[in-house]
């Protein structure tokens, strides 16, 4: 990654179009490089100014007249309510993210592993891009990961002990690729990170932050990361289920 990409992809960065491992790319070379640091603090800045309403100006009385029959075709309507909610989901993402940083004292892209998680899991439940493989089948989704990561992750099904597989997903978390496999708890959704424990990253405590329980642990080959509104008894109940 040089200047020259990061310039021709941070607009579509910005707006979502980026899978998490491009994504990841350019973040990790804003941390690097101060002049796209900046060019990436500006664009955002600049997005956000753009949501202020006193920008927004009605059109002439005749100009809506003249489009309103159209304006109110059923599937046009839809099709503009989907996108009006994505973009208020990943201004949503965007802003709770710049949160947790601020709380912190940071940059988001200086955030500690914990928030880094929460907010991933966030963004994948606000930016409909939850799996990037659907299934129920530890077989469809374990294979998937091969080729795409430099490690296996261990895909266990754990349906019968109440937490179903229903995907997983190529994650960007503390400056590498990352499997996220996806399962349920009732109706709850859990991420949960992995990545090989041969990069000695300090994993972070049990916690609890804006409503999301954190639980990480290693089994000395992998590391694990689970974030999810679940209670942390849950979290411990699933760890427990991973081979150690």
């Amino acid at each position: 990654m040089n200047c020259t990409d990061f310039e021709s992809q941070v607009d579509a960065l910005l707006d979502g179009e980026l899978d998490a491992l491009h994504s990841g790319d350019l973040e990790a070379h804003a941390r690097e490089c101060a002049a796209c640091a900046a060019t990436l603090h500006a664009r955002r800045t600049l997005q956000s100014a753009l949501q202020n309403p006193q920008l927004a100006f009605p059109a002439p009385a005749a100009l809506r007249q003249k489009f309103a029959v159209e304006s109110f075709s059923p599937l046009r309507s839809l099709r503009l309510w989907r996108a009006g909610a994505i973009a208020a989901a990943l201004l949503l993402a965007a802003s709770l993210v710049t949160q947790f940083a601020s709380r912190q004292g940071r940059h988001p892209a200086e955030m500690p592993l914990a928030q880094e998680a929460v907010a991933s899991h966030i963004r994948s439940l606000l930016a409909a891009h939850l799996e990037d493989v659907a299934s129920t089948d530890q077989h469809t989704v374990k294979p998937w990961f091969a080729g795409k990561l430099d490690f296996s992750p261990p895909v266990p099904d754990l349906a019968q002990e109440g937490f179903p597989l229903i995907g997983g997903r190529l994650d960007y978390l503390h400056n590498r690729p990352v499997a996220a496999l996806i399962y349920k708890r009732r109706a709850h959704t859990i991420n949960l990170f992995i990545w090989p424990a041969s990069d000695h990253v300090a994993l972070p405590p049990d916690s609890t932050d804006n409503g999301y329980s954190i639980h990480a642990w290693s089994n000395g080959t992998m590391n694990f990361v689970a974030v999810s509104d679940v209670s942390p008894a849950d979290l411990t109940q699933l760890a427990a289920l991973f081979p150690r």
